[in-house]
């Protein structure tokens, strides 16, 4: 049997959830782990000297022409008519279509053990070379322990 993380009890599958949280933190950072890698192993040139300076560093904006904008989603620089207009529209229109299709969760799914007949489950226990002594319920409890 699964048992909780929390409280570590038995439980079914059917009754954990999934910390969607946890899970895009884990994907985030399997996606990221490549680029951290070629960080650390130089292979990515990063300012860092900078620090070693006794000086504070500071930096200026450029000044933009009074009738220009810069775009929230691509960062260009164009005529605020253009962004107002058109670009913004059609940015995020592209920034959609480059996006990843959302995988939609699957739900796992474990038989039913308790409708299985004694002879299948004695038959999934010699499979797994395990004891097929005991009375149903125990022949059930020894094959969600192996599976899980």
């Amino acid at each position: 049997m699964p048992r909780c993380p929390i409280c570590w009890k038995e439980t079914t599958i059917a009754q954990l959830k999934v910390n969607i949280a946890v899970s895009d933190a884990t994907e985030a950072w399997t996606r990221a782990r490549q680029y951290v890698a070629e960080l650390e192993s130089g292979s990515i040139a990063c300012d860092v000297d900078r620090m070693d300076q006794d000086q504070p560093v500071t930096s200026k904006r450029k000044a933009l022409p009074d009738n220009t904008g810069v775009c929230p989603i691509c960062s260009a620089v164009l005529p605020l008519e253009e962004l107002q207009s058109t670009h913004v529209d059609t940015c995020l229109r592209r920034q959609e279509r480059v996006k990843e299709p959302a995988v939609p969760r699957k739900k796992i799914t474990m038989p039913n053990y308790a409708l299985l007949s004694e002879a299948k489950l004695k038959k999934t226990l010699l499979d797994a070379g395990l004891s097929t002594k005991g009375n149903k319920q125990r022949l059930q409890s020894r094959v969600v322990q192996s599976k899980g």
